[in-house]
């Protein structure tokens, strides 16, 4: 390994870091005795050096993981979390007391209006023992089999009620009232929404993290880096396909995007390795709308052309995901000797995914 020693009139700690200082060089050490040379054609004086653990340089025993999720008692330092857009399905979000749905003046409103700031809503009605029924008016646009979803809130010191769920069958010529009914304590009902049984993922009712918060404020987070990997940006040779509509969720306004679509359905990039060997293909993507769904890939190496599917899972994450890219038997590494040819097609017009960039990390440096 190499090292960069800058002129200096006052002792300074310098990192193995390669002719030009920029990447830290990482060495693998078993216990034993080790001797450490330098060789240099100038006159220096050195004193000492340290071998750092990685837990140390990596900064993975001064970090602290936040798994908490957010309350509204307690949004100083946790996890915010958020669940994939429904909207795409009409959710009903008008409630009535009365089966004949005559008027929505006289239904009772959710009243915690700090928990409905926090939510971002106006006003939503509340099931209770004042209010036990509330009627919801649902249509679709296709008979069949529906999951119906219910979008809810409850009071600070309420625990989670229990929600039936079962399968129905809907007609799309008819408006169907769908009642819900509850006990005495709060519950506030954003929404009704049927999602077609053939659409369904549990990604609907699983939350995913968005950022952690600490005083109600999300704050950036960051990946490692990775020694000796190469990053290769979406929009290198693609300025013209920059997105201008980013996800609303994306930390850093300046962060240039590519959204494939039924506008843009495919891209494609090409690089050189920087010395042949197996290496990870890592994606990093924003997907904060959907659950997951896969995109096809083609990798082409070497005269060889792979193709397979890539998933895209549900991430409204503020710093975006990574995903491996895996080969056939969920091989999670190619052999790469030069140039290296990627492409990613999105076939399902009704989704979309956000591409920041490639990572190629040497298959031996990928944890």
């Amino acid at each position: 390994a190499k090292v960069l020693f800058k002129p200096t009139d006052s002792p300074q700690f310098v990192t193995v870091s390669g002719v030009r200082g920029e990447i830290p060089s990482p060495i693998v050490l078993d216990p034993g005795h080790y001797t450490i040379k330098t060789t240099i054609d100038k006159v220096i004086f050195l004193d000492y050096f340290v071998l750092l653990p990685a837990a140390y340089y990596e900064a993975s025993i001064l970090t602290r993981k936040i798994e908490n999720p957010c309350e509204i008692t307690d949004l100083s330092l946790c996890s915010h979390f958020k669940y994939p857009s429904i909207k795409m399905y009409t959710p009903a979000y008008t409630g009535y007391n009365t089966e004949d749905k005559s008027s929505t003046s006289t239904v009772m409103q959710y009243s915690d209006y700090e928990h409905l700031s926090i939510q971002g809503e106006d006003q939503i009605p509340v099931l209770n023992g004042y209010q036990p029924k509330l009627y919801f008016p649902v249509r679709v646009w296709q008979s069949g089999k529906y999951i119906l979803v219910v979008d809810y809130i409850t009071r600070r010191d309420y625990v989670e009620p229990e929600l039936a769920k079962k399968i129905v069958h809907l007609d799309n010529d008819v408006e169907h009232t769908v009642v819900l009914n509850a006990g005495r304590k709060d519950i506030g009902i954003i929404s009704v929404t049927a999602i077609p049984l053939s659409q369904w993922s549990l990604d609907y009712v699983t939350p995913s993290q968005v950022c952690v918060m600490r005083d109600g404020e999300c704050v950036k987070g960051s990946f490692r880096t990775v020694p000796d990997s190469k990053k290769i940006e979406f929009e290198t040779d693609h300025e013209d396909m920059v997105s201008d509509n980013l996800s609303d969720v994306v930390f850093d306004n300046n962060t240039k995007l590519i959204n494939l679509n039924r506008d843009l359905t495919t891209i494609e990039i090409r690089s050189k390795v920087p010395s042949p060997g197996r290496y990870v293909i890592l994606v990093k993507f924003y997907q904060p709308y959907h659950p997951k769904f896969n995109i096809d890939y083609r990798i082409q190496v070497d005269q060889q052309t792979l193709e397979g599917k890539f998933p895209v899972r549900h991430c409204p994450s503020n710093i975006g995901c990574r995903e491996v890219v895996k080969g056939e038997g969920d091989y999670i590494w190619f052999d790469i000797e030069d140039s290296f040819g990627l492409t990613l097609t999105n076939a399902d017009p009704s989704k979309e995914v956000w591409l920041d960039f490639v990572l190629l990390v040497p298959a031996d440096q990928f944890k």
